[in-house]
């Protein structure tokens, strides 16, 4: 009976800490890109995770796109997935 119990508390105890080691982080980053992706307006500063600086200059919410100006005349499209940060 007594080792029935250390092995429950002992798997208990591992299960806590996959919890709090990989899915509680997990959980947090997926909320902070939703946010960071709700937050993104025409005009704003933006860094991509290819580390492009830019500015926002339209955004179509329905298909993930936005288009980046990053230099006079020269507009790329991409997808708002790959915005790293909001300046």
């Amino acid at each position: 009976m007594d080792q029935t119990m250390g092995l429950v508390i002992y798997i208990a105890f591992f299960i806590g800490l996959i919890y709090l080691m990989i899915i509680r982080p997990q959980k947090k980053e997926k909320t902070r890109k939703a946010e960071l992706m709700n937050s993104l307006k025409n005009g704003a500063a933006i860094v991509t995770y290819s580390g492009i600086h830019g500015t926002v200059t339209s955004i179509d919410s329905d298909k993930g796109i936005i288009v980046v100006n990053v230099a006079k005349g020269v507009d790329l499209t991409m997808e708002k997935a790959a915005v790293a940060r909001v300046m």
